[in-house]
């Protein structure tokens, strides 16, 4: 879990330029919760999971748990305490492979997740329209394991309240890679359609920038091949894909949550080489870097330089 989609715990740099978020926080750990609160309360259900999830990576446990037990009732403070409840129970458990993790890492992960799984049942009881606490389902299940058609379900059920909703998208298809259990074709023909499916714009557009990605990686770090991986890169359908995509995707509008994904489409433009791409998509980013995707290539910063230098921009 972890990342504000579920991959590892990531803290972006200055939340990607989003000061709102900065100052909301600021303020609740003074003990002033209303603008965390407005915006906990969005009208737009990925702009709540995007503020509830960031919020979570970094604000402090006990915070969370003393809001959400002096307002019982009250729907911010069972997101946030869900939310951050995730990456509570992945810092129990840690990063590293289950080979080098304790069986006590484990039981403590194990606990925490049950607690978990009571606060999102609470939360989709009293949110039965809101495609939310489904989407935080996904990576609890993945998390524990579950089955295939069971992480499916809920996904469907995310989805059949709001079409288009990223982050139900995104968490399912971080269950379909192929260091999760599943395989590399399945990630990337989940994502293509879902990217084809979606509206000119729709974020849905970067899934395939981020299966891609992740195949990379799986060959360049799992499998410790990197001949493969950059021939993964410069293959012609996926290059010719990327671009079909990117046509598709890059007049996304703006919002706060929009960094994730053009840090991902920016990352694997530099990968397979579309300077052309790569430039705009650089342009449409601007200075809000986020530590992943960059991360795997090195220190994010330096990375990023380099894409730049590379792209002219």
């Amino acid at each position: 879990m972890g990342s504000l989609f579920g991959a590892k715990p990531i803290r972006p740099v200055a939340f990607g330029g989003v000061r709102e978020l900065e100052e909301a926080l600021a303020g609740f750990r003074k003990g002033e919760s209303g603008q965390l609160e407005a915006l906990l309360s969005h009208p737009r259900a990925n702009h709540r999971y995007f503020f509830a999830f960031e919020a979570a990576e970094v604000v402090e446990r006990p915070l969370v748990e003393a809001w959400a037990n002096q307002y019982p009732d009250h729907l911010p403070a069972l997101l946030l305490k869900a939310a951050n409840g995730l990456t509570w129970a992945w810092q129990a458990r840690g990063n590293q492979a289950a080979s080098r993790t304790s069986a006590e890492q484990f039981l403590g992960f194990e606990d925490r997740l049950k607690v978990v799984a009571h606060d999102l049942q609470e939360l989709e009881r009293r949110l039965p329209q809101d495609p939310n606490p489904l989407a935080l389902q996904i990576i609890l299940a993945k998390a524990q394991n579950w089955p295939g058609p069971a992480r499916r379900q809920l996904f469907e059920r995310a989805v059949a309240l709001e079409p288009d909703h990223y982050p139900a998208h995104r968490n399912y298809l971080d269950g379909l890679l192929m260091k999760w259990g599943g395989d590399h074709r399945q990630a990337a023909d989940f994502a293509l359609q879902a990217a084809r499916g979606a509206a000119q714009g729709s974020d849905l557009g970067c899934l395939v920038f981020v299966a891609y990605l992740e195949q990379w990686l799986y060959h360049q770090a799992f499998e410790r091949q990197p001949a493969l991986a950059a021939e993964f890169c410069q293959r012609h359908d996926v290059v010719a894909t990327t671009r079909e995509v990117y046509s598709r995707w890059a007049a996304s509008p703006d919002w706060p949550g929009a960094p994730e994904a053009r840090n991902h489409a920016a990352m694997w433009l530099f990968l397979c080489g579309q300077k052309d791409l790569l430039r705009q998509e650089l342009k449409a980013l601007g200075p809000r870097l986020r530590e992943s995707p960059w991360d795997y290539l090195g220190q994010p910063a330096e990375v990023f330089a380099r894409a730049r230098k590379y792209a002219g921009a």
